[in-house]
């Protein structure tokens, strides 16, 4: 028997540095990785990471393939290296879902039958976030929501509530009062929303149908339409052989969910855990970072988001004794929001500036008192990566974007809140050793040895 098993890493770039890329060694000696990384942001510093990890012996040999907007640029790249793909013959397949046509291609056509299929979801999982109502269609999902719900004392709701607004409000989204521009530039403005809308709508379709049955059939004599789950989950139908979450409520309704699938749903530990440098709890700094997220590509923000923003750390700097907040700019963002927030704040006397996202949390994290804003991906990757840092989100703002923000981490142990009506414990200021749970737990790479060890992967 062989060494050493191969493994087949599919990640995109802007996840994979920040995660699994900089956690390659745990992997090793027991596997031989390759890396298929989809980029669509990847810097030149960022290519040279690649090269490397491969001049160093950690990995193999990897992949890109450019993500140029659809999925159908991804997919025909696969179909060029499908052969050489094929030849490599993997043992372990790790990606964090299976659902996007590159990666069905990949878990259905190029890996062989042996390959066992893993995903791994670290970050805050879609069905949670935005399809509650789906999930408690399941009366047993639904006993889970509910006990959360009364374990964690929040009200949860499972669709958004449609307003009755006047017309003279409802105008206010397309434009400005009839007062302000007067009629016909009110109904301008209505008729180019609701054209877009359409085009939208309509633009929408036609990708689905070019995307999964058009490009497929052609290159593979059949379909990828969603199935079971898929656009619930954003992950699988349930076609892999293990599903691992980071969070035990993650877990639990993932179980359920699939529990009618022969895929085996568990938890591990986040990657990141281990990664602390902080030599204690005052780490001198006297700066917040606040990740800037749930809104992507505008060039400005509602009064009440600003306001939500400055009432939050405002809060954060008065408790905690810090006295600048370091504005994180998603690596996407190409608009003026940022600039605009980060003006209204030092307007308001919270000395604020903009930092970009070169460098990845677990690199800087531990420079910082602590972490607060919007609930996103960042708050969690942050309490993983450091043992001494406070996180906290704050309610209020994350309704811009979650119908329930404080079930969007799951059971969320070590992240703190501002909530909704401003209350908050002050304690949760303080930077202070975070105990982790103290289980049996294991890592993902501990998860894969074990089968190693215990052959069942032959």
């Amino acid at each position: 028997m062989a060494k050493y098993k191969r493994l087949l890493i599919s990640d995109c770039s802007s996840l994979f540095f920040d995660a699994i890329g900089r956690r390659l060694h745990l992997f090793l000696p027991r596997f031989e990785i390759t890396l298929l990384i989809k980029e669509k942001f990847l810097t030149e510093p960022k290519r040279e990471i690649l090269d490397q990890l491969v001049s160093d012996g950690i990995v193999k040999c990897y992949y890109l393939i450019y993500d140029g907007g659809t999925k159908v640029g991804l997919f025909r790249k696969l179909k060029l290296i499908e052969n050489e793909l094929k030849e490599l013959n993997f043992d372990i397949f790790i990606a964090r879902e299976s659902f996007f046509t590159d990666t069905r291609y990949l878990n259905e056509v190029i890996l062989p039958t042996k390959c066992l299929r893993v995903l791994y979801c670290d970050k805050i999982t879609p069905s949670l976030v935005d399809h509650l109502d789906y999930l408690s269609s399941n009366s047993k999902i639904n006993k889970l929501i509910q006990d959360f719900s009364k374990r964690k004392d929040i009200s949860i709701r499972l669709k958004r509530k449609v307003a009755n607004k006047s017309i003279s409000r409802s105008f206010n989204k397309v434009g400005r009062s009839f007062k302000e521009v007067g009629l016909f530039a009110t109904l301008f403005k209505i008729y180019i929303n609701i054209r877009n809308n359409l085009k939208a709508k309509v633009w929408k379709r036609f990708m689905y149908f070019y995307e999964r049955i058009l490009v497929p059939w052609f290159l593979l004599g059949g379909n990828m339409k969603l199935r079971e789950h898929e656009m619930e989950t954003q992950c699988t139908t349930g076609n892999v052989d293990m599903l691992l979450f980071t969070d035990t409520f993650e877990k639990k309704v993932h179980e359920v969910l699939y529990s009618d699938k022969s895929i085996k749903v568990d938890v591990v530990r986040n990657i990141l855990e281990g990664q602390c440098v902080c030599h204690g709890a005052d780490n001198k700094s006297r700066t917040i970072l606040t990740p800037l997220g749930g809104i992507l590509n505008e060039d400005s923000i509602s009064k009440k988001d600003l306001d939500n923003y400055l009432k939050g750390l405002q809060i954060t700097l008065e408790e905690s004794g810090a006295t600048s907040v370091h504005l994180r700019v998603h690596p996407q963002e190409t608009r003026n929001w940022p600039n605009q927030l980060c003006d209204y704040l030092n307007e308001n006397n919270v000395e604020a500036k903009l930092v970009d996202s070169n460098e990845p949390i677990p690199d800087i994290i531990c420079n910082y008192m602590g972490v607060v804003g919007l609930c996103g991906n960042v708050l969690r990757d942050a309490r993983a990566a450091c043992d001494y840092a406070f996180i906290v989100g704050f309610e209020e703002l994350s309704k811009m974007r979650f119908l329930n923000p404080k079930i969007v981490y799951g059971e969320g142990v070590g992240i703190e809140w501002i909530n909704s009506d401003g209350t908050y414990n002050k304690s949760i200021f303080s930077r202070k050793k975070y105990h982790r749970p103290n289980d049996p737990t294991p890592t993902l790479t501990e998860k894969l040895n074990s089968l190693f060890e215990n052959e069942k992967i032959n």
